[in-house]
């Protein structure tokens, strides 16, 4: 991290016409694209960040930010490795969460985040923890609500 003081000198190399923002081992596929991004995103990131503390490595790293960027759009998730820098095997509900945290699709990973902190809580704690369950995005359930608006819309 840089440390930058005031004025507008010191901030003038930051950002630029056509720059995406944020740590490229970080980032979201959709904030990559400069899609509409939402805490979906920032559920990505969690999942990097996860795979990073368990694994000792990054989940995507390369030579230059644009390998890195385009690692996140078309690499598949990576897997845990058998054992973790802590000397543990992974469960099958780490391994499951992180998966979902990393989903390519937006719509694909978790649809709370306070699903999210509980799994992450019991895991935590050591218990057993149904991820499909607690993390699966009911896509039945997002589409009678988008349909509702519509109607609610149409009728105003």
């Amino acid at each position: 991290a840089k440390v930058v003081h005031g004025g507008s000198e010191s901030m003038a190399n930051l950002t630029g016409t056509g720059m995406t923002m944020g740590t490229p081992l970080y980032m979201s596929p959709e904030q990559i694209h400069g899609d509409q991004v939402d805490f979906r995103s920032d559920l990505y990131s969690v999942g990097c960040i996860l795979f990073e503390l368990i694994s000792g490595d990054r989940p995507y790293d390369g030579e230059d930010r644009l390998k890195v960027l385009l690692k996140h759009i078309n690499d598949p998730i990576p897997e845990l490795p058998d054992v973790c820098v802590d000397g543990v095997r992974p469960t099958d509900a780490i391994r499951q969460t992180i998966r979902s945290l990393m989903a390519k699709a937006l719509q694909e990973r978790p649809g709370s985040t306070s699903s999210v902190a509980r799994v992450l809580e019991a895991l935590g704690k050591g218990e057993e923890v149904d991820v499909a369950g607690m993390l699966v995005v009911n896509v039945l359930v997002l589409m009678v609500v988008y349909h509702l608006v519509i109607f609610v819309m149409r009728a105003l």
